[in-house]
């Protein structure tokens, strides 16, 4: 089977990944491991809440998209199209968290790449 790729803007190519998104625990839940001299970058996402809660995504603790709330059933879609950016993007060598303000199911998929700067 053939890789999938991301065009950034720069018109390097880097392999699609992805990732599931299955968490239930408050605080930080690790979605994406980190990977030594690599960030992870999101170009798509999407998932929903079981329940309302509030949502935020980390490079391991640091905080890169911010307290969102949503209602019971609710979530986003985001889909960067090729060379247009990014969702998030975590710090060199960190993970990408996920971290909920309630015990609440939170499902989706995310796919990323893993660059250098």
């Amino acid at each position: 089977a053939g890789k999938f790729l991301h065009r950034t803007a720069e018109g390097l190519s880097y392999e699609v990944k992805f990732a599931q998104i299955d968490e239930a625990s408050t605080g930080d839940q690790e979605v994406v491991a980190a990977v030594t001299g690599q960030k992870i970058r999101v170009v798509a996402m999407s998932f929903t809440c079981v329940g309302a809660v509030g949502v935020s995504w980390k490079s391991a603790a640091n905080e890169k998209i911010g307290h969102m709330k949503f209602a019971a059933n609710g979530g986003p879609v985001w889909i960067c199209p090729e060379g247009a950016g990014f969702v998030v993007e975590t710090n060199e060598g960190e993970a990408l968290n996920i971290n909920l303000d309630a015990t609440v199911q939170v499902d989706g998929w995310l796919n990323y790449v893993e660059l250098s700067d």
